[in-house]
């Protein structure tokens, strides 16, 4: 009987990332492009990362967290020319073996890469891949790191904040409960394990400051500011203010 307690996170989530990609991939489409972008940018990715890992520690494994990195960049990015690809995959890899602090690094290597894309070239993120009911399978990855708390808190939070809102200017109470592009960003960005809080009391916090600070900016900026926010969440946790 399988042990479910046994199954590689990364391996699961790497799974997973394909799955729903190529399910996005159907939903939209298939375009050369998008493909492209999906093979070429987790290559980019784990090539980097193994370099780097090489020329750090000597030791060469499958670079697991980077092919992910990868897929959740191609699965975000604005369809992009192959040399913004390139870049946007190197600096993502790179600024974890360079932004640290007390040996550890500080930003989510997926949003810091779609972060330095919107600045750098204007490539806003479009989440192109991820509205596709595939996105549930991260939730037993969630189970597996121990961060179910963390995006389930910050998903619960973003939907009733935004339900009560609406209500307040419409009338009506008409929650929207299943959004798959919240819910990627929730069970795959949010839940990073190297960035994001340990405690089910830091997840908890995590979740609803995330969710809290997303949707008062937004009142203002109408603008997609989920990913500034998740990094500057990850400055909370580094610093202990989320524990």
């Amino acid at each position: 009987m399988l042990d479910i307690r046994r199954v590689d996170a990364y391996y699961y989530t790497i799974l997973a990332l394909i799955v729903t990609a190529v399910s996005g991939l159907f939903l939209l489409g298939v375009n050369s492009s998008f493909v492209l972008q999906l093979i070429l940018i987790p290559l980019v990715t784990g090539t980097v990362d193994l370099i780097l890992k090489k020329i750090k520690s000597g030791k060469i494994k499958f670079p697991k967290d980077a092919v992910i990195t990868g897929l959740i960049l191609a699965m975000v990015l604005s369809p992009s020319p192959v040399y913004l690809q390139i870049i946007v995959g190197l600096v993502a890899i790179a600024q974890k073996y360079v932004i640290k602090l007390n040996n550890r690094k500080l930003f989510n290597p997926a949003a810091f890469g779609l972060l330095f894309a919107w600045i750098a070239f204007g490539s806003a993120p479009a989440w192109w891949a991820v509205a596709t009911p595939a996105v549930l399978l991260f939730l037993f990855s969630d189970y597996l790191i121990g961060r179910l708390p963390l995006s389930l808190t910050f998903y619960i939070a973003s939907v009733g904040l935004v339900s009560i809102s609406n209500y307040f200017t419409t009338g009506v109470f008409s929650p929207n409960i299943l959004s798959y592009p919240l819910l990627f960003f929730a069970t795959v960005m949010v839940v990073e394990p190297k960035t994001s809080a340990v405690t089910k009391r830091g997840m908890v916090i995590e979740g609803v400051l995330l969710a809290v600070g997303i949707f008062i900016i937004q009142q203002f900026i109408p603008i997609d500011v989920f990913i500034p926010m998740l990094l500057l969440m990850n400055l909370f946790v580094h610093f202990r203010m989320v524990k």
